[in-house]
């Protein structure tokens, strides 16, 4: 009898891994968003990007392999190599940005490019972005990290005669140390018509001041019937104030709590203690918590989820 159970486990494991659905090339998580054509680069601002392509090797024929543009009309190369890509190999490339002096280092296979940009300044999306549009002709980004204060993997990008990126958000508190996003691309190609050279493309966008605020805390704490929020900054630059917003699971839809935004009261040497009752919850029910502060150019960072249960506690009252 236990056999003939165990073997109808096995049939029923099995008719179930034939459902699924099969496993994509790219992976989408939440930190980065996959979109398809031009369409990737939105209607944001776009101040610099960096080039990688196969040319022809001929600097007189006005051909470049490597370059640094600056995205201002008309668009200027500020830096550029010949780089002799090879045909179907995958090549490690990085770009870096020091917010400190501004310097732009841009690197593939050893061959490295450096442009000075302004200093200070954020730059909210990176769009590493693939051109295969060649008929026969592939590029593939692979490998793809992100080395802020706090690094991660990103979207690998897997294309096929297509236009296609990957959009990754930074938070400010990300970008105020600067960034490295490192990679590997491989371009492939037979007969490659004039107007559509193999390539990829680095995009930064949305340059802004940053607003660093330094969270020394954010609590929630379970009382009778509510629950009593407080966070706690060491310092604000740029910052217009804070949202509240709950959520009944962690990775739930969020709602707003203040009807107002709750007005910033600290400086870039001065933190400040901030406080919210959420009272509309119900006792012995989990919620979750996230703090968004918006900065002078309507730039917004989310902090937590933070939790609490509120309960009849003894001692406490609402």
């Amino acid at each position: 009898m236990k056999k003939l159970s165990l073997i109808l486990l096995f049939t029923v494991l099995s008719c179930l891994l034939l459902t699924l659905p099969p496993v994509a090339q790219a992976t989408v998580t939440s930190e980065c968003t996959e979109c398809s054509g031009w369409a990737c680069l939105g209607s944001d601002t776009k101040d610099f990007f960096t080039t990688g392509r196969y040319g022809d090797g001929n600097p007189t024929a006005g051909a470049w392999e490597l370059a640094i543009w600056e995205y201002v009309p008309p668009e200027t190369v500020r830096a550029k190599d010949n780089f002799g890509w090879p045909n179907g190999v995958a090549v490690s490339f990085s770009l870096s940005y020091d917010p400190s002096d501004g310097k732009v280092t841009y690197t593939v296979d050893g061959k490295t490019l450096t442009w000075y940009y302004s200093t200070g300044k954020a730059f909210g999306v990176i769009i590493p972005f693939a051109k295969g549009k060649a008929s026969g002709n592939n590029v593939e980004l692979t490998e793809l990290n992100l080395y802020t204060d706090q690094n991660r993997s990103i979207c690998d990008i897997i294309t096929a005669n297509d236009y296609r990126g990957v959009r990754v958000l930074m938070s400010d508190s990300e970008q105020v140390n600067g960034f490295t996003i490192t990679g590997k691309a491989m371009l492939t190609w037979g007969a490659i018509p004039a107007n559509e050279i193999p390539g990829f493309h680095i995009f930064l966008m949305n340059t802004h001041e940053p607003t660093v605020i330094t969270l020394s805390s954010f609590i929630a704490e379970p009382m009778n019937g509510s629950v009593f929020l407080f966070w706690e900054t060491a310092s604000e630059i740029d910052n217009v104030g804070f949202n509240l917003y709950r959520s009944e699971s962690k990775n739930g839809g969020l709602t707003l709590l203040n009807d107002d935004i709750i007005i910033a009261e600290g400086s870039p040497t001065e933190g400040m203690s901030y406080e919210f009752i959420d009272e509309n919850v119900q006792n012995r029910t989990t919620y979750y918590y996230m703090l968004e502060d918006i900065d002078i150019y309507g730039i917004s960072t989310l902090h937590g989820p933070v939790s609490a249960m509120p309960r009849v506690i003894r001692g406490k009252s609402k």
